[in-house]
């Protein structure tokens, strides 16, 4: 009876293994090891793949396409390892349904030693879902992580491809990134700059540190939104960058404070050169009118001293009793104060073509007397500083306007002054001229201490120089180049440092006409051979009777002070063979006495000679330029007056 119970037991036991092992959620198999063959498979498997307990008995997972030969291969290899080290964990690979599709399993396996042999016993779960979850999430983040080498690929890129700088100051470690344009505005190499904190204010001027240094600083306390400002940073070079810094917080904690501050560094150096230049400009402008003013204001007077020292002059030797050493005195006293007039002359004259803004009208010009002029109005830089050797030879004229070259011969002059400021007593400044193959040159070395290379091909930059502070603007050889250029000009540097520095300007030679050499000054002794009715319009009055007085040995002169005095001569005697008129006077200037003489006498109008004393405005350059016209330059010779009276009178 005992028996029967414990066999019984023990069926139960068996048919309940057997249902638990059909029946588990894992996929279960009993593989005999001898041929590689299933012994058994649980139903839970069989509908897993689509195969039939039937079609897998007797047969293995190769020959039902369930794993590759390398895959089960690679399982056993696995399985030994397993073995050896006595471990057991789950291996996951992918098996084949009947249909084909994949499947992807976590699979334990143990080795038993049977009475009828070695068996493979073998559990496995289905992980094809978490399996695919796990490369979604996998590929999502290999993803992501692309994205952000990307991104900082790009932030990089951008970094190294902007040229102002950026600093970032991270307030919990005390340290700053500095971008890679930061580090080229300063000329440094990459990592050339002190990153904690705000060490890198060190290299901030003094006089702008404190001042950047309160601001950044409420600016991480939370005292200001942002900061903003214009400061100077030393680049390695030496030279001081003017720099636009602007700059904000990044997050703050609980207490306020910024927990990082995030700036940029424009450079704005040229900027600020280009405002000194235009403040620089304005006052040589200033400074043009002005010396127009003061050669209008001397010509006049002087024309006057001129006029009544020529009169002197020519009735000196007629006075009666007066004996003839006394009055060959007096004749030597008068020409040697008409000498001192002509120096002035020379002066206000230069003042006058310098200051004036000339349209450009090339005409044959003496480059030796622009040298001159240009020489005589740079005497106060050279006196001090070096000797001036003139070395200019004979010359044909050269096609240029005349204003201009005086104008490019000074900057050239007054730069080679300021080159040899250092204090030596034996520098030399040296002037030349020659021609040459159709061109005229003219030349101006001195030995100074002469240009770096790096900088020469930078001279004719506008603003560029080398100069201290308060010595020149940057604008001297910019502006010769741009006046030789309208000339058709050309110009050239060759600098050697610690040797100086030469210029050489090239013209082109001007065959068309030739340049008529001032004639010495004489006493007026030449008389008209007809005497003609002359009509003189001048507001000064010294000039005016000093005119009418030296004039009237020649002529019958009648004297108006103003335009409109004039226009009642005219009314009441409108005879005249000749006028001269003054271009500048207050009420009517000369230029609205003659447009009024056009409409009511057009055949006096065009009788009227213009004296200018240097001054012109731009309404006045192009009035002059539409008439025919003859001008005379204050002070004048009154033989050239003279000939200008035959010639206008013979126009009726």
């Amino acid at each position: 009876m005992t028996s029967d119970v414990h066999v019984a037991e023990l069926q139960a036991r068996l048919e309940l293994l057997a249902t638990s092992f059909q029946r588990s959620p894992l996929y279960l198999t009993v593989t005999d090891l001898s041929n590689d063959r299933y012994l058994e498979v649980n139903d839970t498997f069989c509908q897993a793949i689509g195969f039939t307990r039937e079609e897998m008995i007797g047969r293995n997972a190769v020959e039902l396409g369930l794993i590759t030969p390398d895959g089960r291969d690679r399982l056993a290899r696995e399985l030994m390892a397993m073995a050896a080290a006595a471990q057991r964990y789950p291996l996951e690979f992918e098996i084949r349904r009947k249909d084909g599709t994949a499947l992807v399993c976590r699979y334990w396996g143990e080795v038993v030693q049977t009475a009828a042999g070695m068996r493979l016993i073998a559990a496995a779960e289905n992980v094809t879902e978490f399996r695919n979850e796990r490369l979604a999430r996998e590929s999502a983040l290999a993803k992501q992580d692309a994205a952000l080498r990307r991104s900082d690929e790009r932030f990089a890129l951008a970094m190294d491809a902007i040229s102002d700088g950026l600093w970032d100051w991270d307030l919990a470690s005390d340290t700053s990134y500095f971008s890679p344009g930061y580090y080229r505005m300063l000329g440094l190499p990459l990592g050339g700059l002190e990153t904690s904190g705000l060490g890198w204010l060190a290299r901030v001027h003094a006089d702008d540190r404190p001042s950047l240094e309160t601001a950044i600083r409420e600016c991480s306390a939370g005292l200001r939104p942002h900061f903003e400002g214009e400061y100077r940073l030393q680049a390695t070079s030496g030279e001081w960058l003017w720099v636009l810094g602007r700059g904000r917080p990044l997050g703050r904690d609980a207490q306020g404070r910024a927990l990082r501050v995030l700036a940029t560094q424009v450079d704005i150096t040229e900027r600020k050169r280009l405002q000194l230049g235009l403040a620089q400009n304005d006052r040589l402008v200033s400074l043009g009118m002005l010396s127009a003013g003061v050669a209008h204001e001397i010509n006049n007077p002087l024309a006057s001293v001129t006029a009544n020292l020529e009169l002197l002059l020519a009735q000196v030797t007629r006075l009666p009793g007066l004996p003839s050493a006394a009055a060959a005195d007096l004749a030597d006293l008068a020409r040697n104060a008409l000498d001192g007039t002509q120096r002035v002359k020379k002066i206000s004259r230069a003042l006058s073509t310098f200051s004036r803004v000339e349209p450009v009208v090339l005409q044959a010009v003496d480059v030796n007397h622009a040298l001159e002029e240009a020489a005589r109005m740079a005497n106060a830089e050279l006196r001090y500083r070096a000797t001036l050797v003139s070395q200019t030879g004979t010359v044909p004229p050269a096609k240029a306007c005349p204003g201009t070259l005086v104008q490019v011969f000074l900057n050239l002059i007054v730069n080679a002054a300021h080159a040899v400021d250092d204090g030596k007593a034996d520098h030399r400044i040296t002037l030349r001229s020659w021609a040459a193959d159709g061109g005229v040159f003219v030349e101006v070395q001195d030995t100074g201490a002469g240009i770096p290379s790096e900088h020469l091909p930078r001279v004719f930059e506008p603003f560029f120089t080398t100069k201290p502070a308060g010595m020149g603007s940057g604008l001297g050889l910019a502006v010769s180049k741009r006046l030789l250029d309208e000339c058709g000009g050309d110009i050239r540097i060759e600098s050697v440092v610690g040797q100086g520095t030469r210029v050489t300007v090239r013209l082109d030679e001007h065959r068309a006409a030739s340049v008529t050499p001032e004639v010495p000054l004489e006493p007026a002794a030449v008389k008209a051979p007809v005497r003609r009715r002359m009509l003189v319009i001048d507001d000064e009055p010294l000039l005016r009777r000093a005119l009418a007085r030296q004039l009237a040995e020649h002529h019958d002169v009648v004297a108006a002070a103003s335009g409109l005095e004039a226009l009642a001569q005219i009314a009441a005697h409108p005879d005249f063979d000749a006028i001269l008129c003054d271009l500048m006077m207050p009420e009517m200037s000369g230029m609205d006495f003659h447009a009024r003489l056009v409409t009511q006498q057009p055949a006096l109008a065009r009788r009227v000679i213009f004296m200018s004393g240097g001054a012109f405005t731009a309404s006045a350059e192009d009035y002059l330029r539409s008439v025919d016209n003859p001008r005379v330059e204050k002070p004048f010779k009154v033989s050239r007056v003279l000939a200008m009276v035959d010639e206008v009178a013979s126009l009726r």
